[in-house]
């Protein structure tokens, strides 16, 4: 399989990619895992593009706007390592101030939706839930 994204594309760019393959399934639940063609390499581009935007930017409300690779960051994360990175990201997560806890949660909903991503059932609104769609989008 080749890679789906280019060393000097932008986390913009990747985003971008990452909405044309849920547009191409616009109607029906998306499985992270099943469409999105992503390999190790690209995995490790978009982790590293994702922490130096998360140094530059410091600015909650930014992150909406690359919001799909940082989730799609998250599910090949615990699919290429085989295990549940959510303790890593509860612990975290809990360290942040409500305010932005809030918003995450909101952007992971808002994400949920617009892209059509299977939820399976789970509630999206707490952290455990959000853990739990995780690791089915990572097939775990």
């Amino acid at each position: 399989m080749s890679n789906l994204f280019k060393p000097e594309m932008t986390l913009q760019e990747m985003n971008d990619i990452l909405e044309g393959y849920c547009l191409n399934h616009k109607g029906s639940l998306i499985l992270a895992i099943k469409i999105f063609p992503v390999t190790e390499e690209d995995y490790q581009l978009l982790k590293s593009r994702i922490k130096g935007y998360v140094n530059y930017t410091g600015d909650v409300s930014a992150y909406f706007e690359v919001r799909l690779c940082i989730l799609i960051t998250w599910i090949f994360g615990e699919f290429f390592q085989n295990k549940s990175l959510s303790k890593v990201f509860t612990k975290d997560m809990m360290k942040l101030p409500q305010h932005h806890l809030k918003s995450y949660f909101g952007m992971f909903a808002a994400t949920m939706i617009e892209y059509n991503l299977d939820t399976f059932g789970e509630d999206y609104e707490d952290m455990n839930s959000i853990c739990n769609i995780i690791h089915k989008h990572a097939g775990l």
